[in-house]
């Protein structure tokens, strides 16, 4: 085993200095045991090439946009300063390349969004033989896609100290590791900081995935990270000076191997975190050199604040992981870590197994471990639930780490579980439901496989882990630790152990008496303490965990994950005839019309499309069937004002959808719909509006007959002859605007000015329309019945409710018949309330309505946010889904130093109010587009709401606690 261990730490060497592909070194081969699959097919398509200079940007833009079946973007050798993120959506078979990941870079310095490359919606990507460096946020971000290949890459933040530049690029993004442990004397080059992205290479909600011969460096939460995703492999790989060096999470059937993770605070890690899309299990870590990994944790916030200097690896609430011929050596804290969730308090999401059990720990090298834990830091200082871990493997074990360190923690039989029983239950837990109504699919050994939108059951069942015995034994070693003799111990400092068992929060009672030591004169106390004090010292026996010693049998080895190999679908578009389009887009319709000819092709102007009456003016009466309509509660763009207008083709209807198909359900409108929406800026001072843009949104059929939904931004501007034009601008644009008008609703005066309204490019359309349970393509958001419960002044049919008027003229089948009040509002239909009227509602359902609108287009179970656990639709209960004392997945820096989502009565200690009150800053500001100032309202609103509504009555709130270290401690501890 020690000469395969020496031929990976080879291996893994020659990767870190550039070896591989692109940049002349060999490509490393794959140990037994892997699958060979993932990534496309050789490139038929086209070739879009991209060199350095002014234009870069946006060749690249285009590129993108455009990119369809068999095309590969390349970028050129050199140094490439990009000023806004690529975003690649809805394609298939895409390559995007560089000459080698020394020899092209890519610089996300100065970008005005969170991630550098971000994918969604994919099936059959290549990202290879390049460098993303100094994103705001996220470095490489692949979402929802299949057969994802990143290769021979790398995803990185520069040095605090040694910027990359043009001028140093080629040197700046090798990044070098000491051999031996971080020390005060011996430091390493590269400088961290809690201000870089949180994750470097990002695949999230994916599947088929495969890392190979890649590199992260410098994330502050995870360097290469796979979330919420199916068959994974990672291999012959590199991750140095991270947080997390690895991290699969809520990931099933993963592979890692062949890997090298040196100088992070963690190698390896592998969680089940909650509230999230599913919880995965079948892990192998193998393999792998993790060694010198010791720096210190520079997370700003999230679960990974948790993890300890000095980590090989840590499992965390995560079932069935094998980790053996790898090699660990020098780490402060321990090489193998294994916690649960207890020890930061039951989480409120009941669907989550909070233990960490089937781990099958055999065949290491462990060298050189526990000597130094960190010792306890502000953070813990002040009560931070995150910092909890590292401080009890120091406070219980002498002060010292040990090879192998587990919290001692597992649950009791559910049938009398106490939890269930205060929250009004029988003591029995029965077998949770799904959100259809039928019991949750199990897997082979009967755990539920919960998916996103399931319900929070009332207790956390757990009946499967035990058998039928009339005592309820633990089935073992299934549901248990196994750490076999195979595992060395060769340790440098004699006092520290192989193994410790710290019993979790047991004994931190005895605590009590640093904050009071006049309890020693109380009998009462002294006899409450009996058995505490024992407590407090760990269990350092291995063999209840040597399984075929202690149960005649062990665990089996998991089988290998597999990649399949891509195969195209047949589905993809294929880009039309250039003679085609402009035929289509320069015909005339007869006088009132639209051109319906055009609806199916991206024209040059909007006035080719013949929707308004005036082509030089939006605000002007919509020709055809076109449909002015409006919402309770707008989505807000820097104080601009919006014009909604619908066409729908002649004799089609949109059909009715309710809140009870879910929390995007949109009319379903026809094939041929186009739906324009106007921003402009009006000044009541003079009489003036500012148009700005005109977004199309067009839903459209592929070569394979289904249905997809097309964004197109269209930007005004003068011409020559004085007149207005609007030109098709698929890279999006940036303006100047001001504004000055009076809220009809509130009564309030805006006035105000920027000098950066943005306009999206095309493919960032579906980072706020795309979700899976809607069309393909950018969905419209705003249609929805609850939105749209509301009277209009229509000029023929004068102020009725909106429903009501699209069913009398054939717009809308399937919706139940409106009766409305004299308000014109539908009373039997669902409504949110106008979130800028006082009148209209209470604070929380209007600060509901506002946080739909504005933000659960994103934040739902199906949409790109939905790897954060944070839903606010205004659908669901106010609970940690939504917020209340949820801890953030991975906020980083956007979490401002505070804990919680939604703190009960502090507005300032909650994220959620301060992410909304940030502009300019993508990777902290909330929605992270559509706006460059600070809706002063709305976080006022939100504000008031948590200030002085939301209390300790709602569910979950009493996760939140607070206290220095020890209140924090014992308040988990009792």
């Amino acid at each position: 085993m020690v000469g395969r261990i020496l031929m990976v730490a080879m291996a893994a060497v020659l990767t870190a200095c550039g070896g591989g592909g692109g940049d002349g070194g060999p490509a490393l081969g794959v140990p037994d045991g892997g699958s060979d699959g993932g990534g496309t097919p050789d490139p038929s398509g086209r070739e879009f090439m991209i060199e350095t200079g002014p234009d870069a940007t946006r060749d690249a833009l285009s590129a993108f946009i455009q990119a369809g079946p068999g095309d590969v973007i390349r970028f050129d050798c050199g140094f490439f300063a990009m000023d806004t993120g690529l975003v690649l959506q809805n394609s298939e078979n895409v390559t995007i390349t560089g000459c080698g990941r020394n020899r092209t870079v890519l610089s996300f310095a100065n970008s005005d969004t969170a991630e550098g490359i971000l994918a969604i919606n994919i099936r059959g990507l290549t990202i290879q033989d390049l460098t993303v460096t100094d994103t705001p946020g996220d470095g490489v971000k692949v979402i929802g896609s299949d057969f994802v290949t990143y290769r021979n890459m790398r995803a990185m933040w520069s040095s605090a100290d040694n910027p990359v530049t043009a001028a140093n690029f080629e040197s700046a993004v090798q990044i070098a590791c000491p051999a031996q442990p971080l020390t005060a004397i011996n430091r390493a080059d590269y400088r961290t900081s809690p201000d870089n992205g949180r994750y470097a290479i990002y695949p999230v909600l994916s599947n088929n995935v495969l890392i190979e011969n890649s590199e992260a460096i410098g994330a502050s939460d995870a360097g290469l990270y796979v979330g919420q995703s199916n068959d994974v492999i990672i291999r012959n790989s590199r991750a140095a000076f991270n947080v997390a060096g690895y991290e699969i999470e809520n990931t099933d059937r993963a592979d890692m191997y062949g890997n090298l993770a040196e100088c992070n605070t963690g190698g390896f890690l592998i969680f089940d975190l909650p509230g999230l899309s599913q919880y995965g299990d079948g892990t192998r870590v193998f393999d792998n050199v993790a060694r010198n990994n010791n720096t210190d944790n520079f997370a700003a916030g999230g679960i990974v604040r948790s993890v300890p200097r000095g980590t090989g690896a840590l499992i965390l609430a995560y079932d069935r992981v094998e980790i053996f011929d790898n090699e660990f050596r020098d780490h402060d804290t321990a090489s193998v870590i294994i916690a649960s969730h207890e020890l930061i308090g039951p989480p409120g999401d009941r669907r989550l197994d909070m233990y960490a059990e089937g781990i099958h720990i055999h065949d290491n090298l462990m060298i050189n471990a526990g000597g130094n834990p960190p010792l306890p830091d502000q953070t813990v200082l002040e009560g931070s639930q995150d910092s909890l871990l590292p401080t009890l493997v120091r406070l219980k074990n002498g002060g010292f780490g040990a090879h192998i360190v587990w919290d001692g923690l597992y649950d009791d039989s559910d049938q009398d579980d106490a939890e269930h029983q205060a929250r009004g239950g029988n003591g029995e837990c029965p077998y949770p439901t799904a959100a259809d109504g039928n019991p949750v699919p199990a897997d082979e050994r009967g755990e539920p496989q919960y998916a996103g939108a399931d319900p929070n059951p009332t207790c956390r069942y757990n009946d499967y882990k035990f058998d039928d015995s009339p005592d309820g034994t633990r089935e073992r070693p299934a549901m248990f630790i196994c750490i076999e003799e195979g595992s060395n111990d060769r340790q440098a400092n004699p006092l520290v152990p192989f193994f410790t068992n710290f019993r979790g929060l047991e004994g931190l009672e005895a605590l009590d008496l640093l904050g009071d030591p006049t309890q020693l004169a109380d009998p009462a106390f002294l006899g409450s303490l009996t058995g505490t004090v024992p407590a407090l010292i760990p269990d350092r026996d291995v063999s209840p965990h040597q399984c075929l010693a202690a149960y005649g049998e062990t665990l089996p080895p998991l089988p290998p994950a597999e990649v399949a190999r891509f195969t195209p679908s047949g589905d993809a578009q294929t880009p039309p005839d250039e003679d085609v389009v402009r035929a289509a887009c320069e015909a005339e319709p007869a006088a009132g019309q639209i051109n319906r000819g055009a609806v199916g092709f991206n024209c040059p102007r909007l006035d080719q499309y013949h929707l308004f009456a005036d082509p030089e003016d939006p605000l002007s009466d919509p020709n055809g069937r076109g449909t002015p309509f409006d919402l309770n509660t707008r989505l807000f763009a820097d104080y601009s004002r919006k014009r909604r207008v619908v066409f729908m083709p002649e004799g089609t209807s949109a059909q009715y959808r309710s809140g009870a198909d879910g929390a995007n359900a949109t009319y379903v409108f026809p094939v041929g719909t186009v739906i324009a929406k106007t921003f402009f800026f009006p000044d009541q001072s003079n009489g003036t509006r500012q148009v700005v843009e005109t977004r199309l949104l067009i839903k459209r059929v592929n070569d394979s007959g289904q249905a997809r939904w097309d964004g197109l931004p269209y930007i005004w501007e003068a011409t020559a002859t004085g007149g207005r034009v609007a030109r098709l601008q698929l890279g999006g644009g940036e303006t100047p605007a001001s504004w000055h008008y009076t809220n009809e609703r509130s009564g309030e005066l805006h006035s105000g000015s920027t000098n950066s309204y943005r306009v999206p490019h095309a493919n960032q359309c579906v980072t706020c329309h795309g979700n899976d349970d809607r069309t393909a393509g950018s969905p419209p958001i705003g249609p929805k019945p609850r939105n749209l419960n509301k009277s209009f002044d229509y000029p023929a049919a004068g102020r009725m409710n909106q429903i009501a008027y699209w069913i009398d003229n054939g717009l809308l089948a399937g919706a139940p018949n409106p009766q409305t009040d004299t308000a014109g509002i539908a009373t039997n239909l669902p409504r949110l309330p106008a979130f800028d009227d006082a009148a209209d509602g209470n604070l929380e359902s209007r600060v509901r309505a506002y946080l739909e609108v504005n933000c659960a287009h994103c934040h739902n179970p199906a949409g790109i946010a939905s790897n954060t656990g944070l839903f606010l639709d205004a659908l669901r209960e106010v609970d940690a889904s939504y917020g209340i004392c949820k801890t953030p997945t991975a906020a980083g820096g956007g979490a401002g130093g505070r804990e919680f989502d939604i703190v009960p009565g502090d507005a300032d200690g909650s994220i959620l109010p301060f992410r909304m009150n940030i502009a300019g800053n993508p990777e902290i500001q909330m929605p992270p587009i559509s706006r460059s100032v600070i809706h002063t309202q709305g976080v006022a609103a939100v504000r008031d709401w948590i200030d002085n509504v939301v209390d300790d009555g709602y569910d979950n709130a009493e996760s939140c606690g607070g206290g220095g270290l020890l209140d924090g401690l014992l308040r988990r501890a009792h």
